[in-house]
């Protein structure tokens, strides 16, 4: 048996990034059960996106506990440091100050483990899907309280940063194959 590439790994835990939950995620979530008041309308929602029930519990629970909170803390340091790593030093406190202090990186990396290399190319007069799905609606989702913050500036340095590092991206999502396999 060959040994599986590295987008067969990643489609495999694929879905486990799925149910990287966050605040919104989880309201997104009630919000449909209660809504519909229909377990059939949530199953058909998962059934779409690849999975159980059980499934989606099984991993939502993975994220919440010490080794899943452990995952996303180690990717969030690796997106952080890559996307510092290519930013130029006029703005780099800015960039390093959000990424520590104010980046839902939970959303981010859900977001970013669902797009594709064509998701990143930005549209004209507009984001890409990736600039308003896993940057500002992800990683910038709540407005920081500081008067300064930038988020054009910070959605243009991930924009450039992704362009630049798009693989080495799914790379990162990818360093956490051994932890994530566990459980799928």
């Amino acid at each position: 048996m060959e040994p599986k590439s590295g987008a067969e790994k990643l489609d495999e835990i694929l879905p486990v990034y799925f149910a990287l939950a966050s605040a919104n995620w989880m309201t997104t979530r009630n919000w449909a059960q209660s809504r519909y008041e229909d377990i059939e309308t949530w199953e058909s929602f998962l059934s779409e996106n690849g999975m159980s029930s059980e499934e989606f519990d099984r991993y939502e629970d993975f994220w919440i506990s010490p080794s899943g909170l452990a995952v996303v803390q180690g990717l969030s340091e690796r997106f952080s440091d890559s996307m510092l790593e290519v930013t130029s030093a006029s703005v780099y406190d800015v960039l390093d100050n959000y990424l520590k202090n104010c980046a839902n990186w939970d959303d981010f990396i859900r977001e970013f483990a669902e797009c594709t290399q064509e998701d990143i190319e930005l549209k004209e007069g507009s984001y890409s899907y990736f600039s308003e799905y896993a940057v500002v609606n992800g990683l910038c989702d709540e407005d920081s309280e500081d008067p300064d913050f930038n988020r054009e500036l910070i959605v243009e340095l991930i924009d450039r940063w992704i362009l630049q590092s798009f693989w080495e991206a799914k790379g990162i999502l990818l360093s956490a194959y051994d932890e994530i396999i566990k459980i799928v």
